[in-house]
């Protein structure tokens, strides 16, 4: 079964609302108003109004009410720092978590964060979700290590792509 995950996150959304409802609605047939967190105390996290576009029978706005993924739950627990070549961008952490965990995270969801210059590491980038995004909320801090380009001596090697393990029983993701 393939990652729903790489997909958009309005997809995604469409995706529960046939789940939900035993539909079979496409991205042409709904139009999705800006996500919205609910009131304090509410049973899911946010809300969303979704119009019909006329290619379907179903008409006029209604609410629906789904919970949006919180970042530090999904990814922070599973992962505090990735390796980088010197001088990467926000873009290169971006596409090594996206390789690591085969994700589809852009800055539609993610927030881009700067990462501090100069030759002090490690480096710490903020990983938040923008507040648009129909799948993530919340953030948590990752740290950046420079790659030396080399492989650990320590390192149990897998499928190409894949993160390297190391005999401690850390992630180091090469960019």
């Amino acid at each position: 079964m393939a990652n729903p995950m790489t997909k958009p996150g309005r997809e995604l959304v469409i995706d529960l609302i046939n789940h939900d409802n035993g539909l079979e609605f496409t991205p042409a047939d709904l139009l999705l108003a800006a996500p919205a967190p609910t009131a304090e105390g509410a049973s899911r996290n946010t809300s969303v109004v979704v119009t019909g576009t006329g290619t379907t029978r179903y008409v006029g706005p209604q609410t629906v009410t789904y919970n949006r993924i919180d970042l530090a739950e999904y990814l922070g627990r599973w992962i505090s720092s990735i390796e980088i070549i010197d001088g990467g961008g926000f873009a290169d952490v971006l596409d090594a978590i996206n390789a690591a965990f085969d994700l589809s995270l852009t800055l539609v969801d993610i927030q881009p964060d700067t990462i501090p210059p100069g030759d002090v590491w490690p480096k710490t980038v903020t990983i938040a979700a923008q507040p648009g995004s129909y799948i993530f909320i919340g953030s948590f801090d990752l740290s950046l290590t420079p790659s030396s380009g080399e492989v650990p001596a320590q390192a149990i090697l897998t499928v190409e792509g894949d993160p390297i393990l190391t005999m401690e029983g850390e992630y180091i993701l090469t960019v």
